[in-house]
């Protein structure tokens, strides 16, 4: 009787497709994907024979998701690239925590709002909220825009000196008559949004848009990120847009400050662990 649970278990196994097969060695390594385990050992936890496990590790090691130091195979350097980088992982993070917010603003003022974060001399937009009633925005999730351009840029610029340092050899490209030029016009641009605390956009990117800007401070300071509010020209009823984005800005600081202070303690108490 156990003879033929045994051949069941064989047939069951042998059932299995090549992409199944790799997938059941690939989990097999368990906790022993960095040190390594042997043909043999992954052959027996995949339930597979170990002519087949080699073949398959064979044709997987070409492919970079297996390593082989030795007799000892590992997961290889495909898993590790097709990991977020620390830069996508911390843009995912930011537009998870301040999204409720962009989404709070765009219910109580009916117009397309945007989160963006600074990115070298550009600003790329983790979300965006379009107001169906106005023209399509070229703002795409994602998409980049020169800082000095646009209002989310400019907002940040001002309140993030090392970022603004990065543009001191940016070319200036007028995209309409209303863009800053060059860093004589950017830097007085910027010093009145230190005194307005939030950045217009007068059309300087596209002409026919307006937006209005508020940046959203880190701990230290500095802005890490940017809330705006968006509309066609000549749209009435948008006067007090900037305190509604300023608001929004707050409220979202407040949880960027709260986000990271439990950070804080987390790796503290993981630093006291371990200890």
């Amino acid at each position: 009787m156990e003879a033929v649970l045994q051949s069941a278990d064989a047939l069951d196994a042998d059932s299995r497709t090549s992409i199944g097969k790799a997938l059941d060695l690939l989990r097999a390594f368990g906790d022993d994907a960095h040190d390594g385990l042997g043909v043999s050992e992954l052959a027996r936890r995949a339930q597979l024979s170990k002519s087949t496990a080699h073949r398959i590790l064979g044709s997987m090691e070409s492919g970079g998701a297996i390593a082989r130091v030795g007799k000892l195979y590992r997961r290889g350097a495909l898993f590790t690239q097709m990991q977020a980088s620390p830069r996508r992982m911390q843009h995912d993070w930011i537009r998870e925590l301040l999204t409720p917010h962009i989404a709070e603003l765009y219910a109580s003022t009916g117009f397309t709002t945007h989160l963006a974060v600074l990115d070298g001399s550009d600003v790329v937009y983790l979300n965006k909220l379009q107001d169906t009633r106005s023209s399509r925005s070229p703002v795409r999730i994602g998409g980049r825009a020169p800082a000095y351009s646009t209002a989310v840029g400019k907002a940040m610029l001002a309140f993030n000196a090392p970022a603004l340092r990065r543009l001191q050899d940016v070319e200036f490209v007028k995209w309409t008559p209303a863009t800053v030029s060059n860093q004589r016009e950017l830097s007085q641009e910027l010093s009145r949004i230190r005194l307005d605390g939030h950045a217009i956009d007068r059309g300087e990117t596209v002409s026919t848009i307006r937006c209005v800007a508020a940046p959203v401070p880190g701990l230290d300071g500095k802005a890490v990120a940017a809330i705006s509010l968006s509309w066609d020209a000549g749209v009435a009823g948008t006067e007090n847009l900037a305190q509604s984005v300023h608001k929004a800005a707050r409220a979202a600081s407040r949880a960027l400050t709260v986000a990271h202070l439990d950070q804080m303690q987390l790796r503290k108490a993981a630093a006291t662990a371990t200890r």
